[in-house]
């Protein structure tokens, strides 16, 4: 009856989840102690360039993202679609 429950694909797909076990200490919860400075605060860079995406290219460039029910599709013109299994979610 084991191997024959282990043997279906959904369980399968989460059987690394049924050897969880409950932790025998608790975690360290103290917070690191900041490090020694003179006081001063220092601005760091942080950069909001947007990247350039190539609007001209003979194929169409896509980011496709899943995971494995819910698909979504972009291409570099803007365009794409997002899909739930086999139901359109939105269109081109």
């Amino acid at each position: 009856m084991v191997a024959r429950f282990h043997a279906n694909a959904q369980i399968q797909s989460v059987e690394l989840l049924l050897q969880e076990q409950v932790p025998l200490q608790l975690p360290d919860r103290r917070l690191p102690q900041p490090e020694e400075s003179d006081g001063q605060l220092r601005p760091t860079a942080v950069s909001f360039d947007p990247w350039p995406v190539p609007t001209d290219t003979p194929l169409p460039l896509v980011h496709y993202l899943s995971n494995g029910r819910f698909h979504t599709l972009i291409t570099n013109a803007g365009s794409g679609y997002s899909s739930r299994d086999e139901v359109a979610l939105t269109r081109w």
